[in-house]
């Protein structure tokens, strides 16, 4: 009795486990990008993340594929597509002009996405706390493009646009996973999900100069925190979060970007990208919004 009552406790800590594991894992994520882009180009560096990670993936689960169902294999490429394969690209090319540790932050959209790709396009009907919710993180999203490194107001910084649209991109497909692919396995879906835009990342490899890439100083360098960022970022925390979603809920699994812009901030910070009270209160508007979306009623 005691026994099961140790592994029924285990489980229930489980989700918290995951949650914890995934935000280092990914608020880490962002200074690695930016160690990429010192050689890569944001093409290159969304390409290698996707590329790497799938290869990694095959080689250790290619017998998984066995277990997915043909009729699933078309919402599975909609998956790996808005899941990995545009957010890769589009969060590598916010950093040409974004700091590491804003895109974290600004990263913390994800949840708010999720409610509303639900609402759009899963006929979801958000309670009005998650319409307050949505506001104050589309409005924390605001200010921070119009604040510059040091705290005064600038122009509209648009490159804030991509990161919303990985974000949303996130949102959706935490909401597939949920509602379309939850009686697959975790490690199953991930390698699937990385079989289907494998292809498409080898063959964008190939059209561009990454061989020349290659010969430049530093490049292996670089070629190793992006290894580090597919197979740690983006392969392993793809089971992990895959994994979260089925134990708990799209929104829930989500709030991983509760605690991303704090491991994101504490990188940058080591690397000496501004962070003040302006930034600070872009933060708190969208981590509050956060809260909203995803707070429940009590009954």
């Amino acid at each position: 009795m005691k026994e099961k009552l140790r592994k029924l406790s285990t489980w229930s800590h489980l989700p918290w486990l995951l949650l914890f594991s995934l935000a280092l894992i990914w608020g880490s994520s962002f200074i690695l990008i930016k160690r990429g882009l010192e050689v890569f180009s944001p093409e290159q560096v969304g390409l290698l993340r996707v590329s790497l990670a799938g290869i990694g993936l095959l080689i250790f689960g290619y017998p998984q594929l066995r277990k997915i169902d043909t009729a699933s294999w078309r919402i599975i490429l909609l998956s790996g597509v808005l899941g990995s394969f545009l957010p890769s690209y589009f969060f590598a090319l916010a950093q040409t002009n974004l700091s590491s540790s804003l895109t974290g932050i600004l990263n913390a959209l994800t949840p708010i996405c999720a409610v509303l790709a639900g609402m759009i396009f899963f006929a979801q009907i958000p309670k009005r706390n998650q319409f307050l919710g949505i506001f104050l993180g589309l409005l924390g999203a605001v200010w921070l493009t119009l604040i510059k490194e040091d705290g005064s107001l600038g122009t509209l910084n648009a490159y804030v646009f991509l990161v919303f649209l990985a974000t949303l991109c996130y949102g959706i497909n935490s909401n597939i996973i949920k509602s379309k692919l939850g009686h697959i396995a975790p490690f199953p879906l991930a390698v699937a999900s990385f079989a289907v835009i494998l292809p498409l990342g080898l063959l964008g490899l190939l059209m561009t100069d990454f061989t020349a890439q290659m010969q430049l100083q530093g490049a292996w360098k670089a070629l190793g925190y992006i290894s580090i960022l597919a197979w740690v970022g983006t392969g392993f925390a793809l089971v992990l979060f895959n994994k979260l979603i089925q134990l708990t809920d799209a929104v829930f699994a989500t709030t991983v970007t509760y605690l991303i812009p704090i491991v994101a901030i504490l990188w940058g910070i080591n690397d000496a990208e501004a962070f003040g009270i302006a930034q600070l209160v872009g933060m708190l508007l969208i981590i509050t919004g956060v809260y909203l979306s995803n707070r429940k009623k009590k009954k």
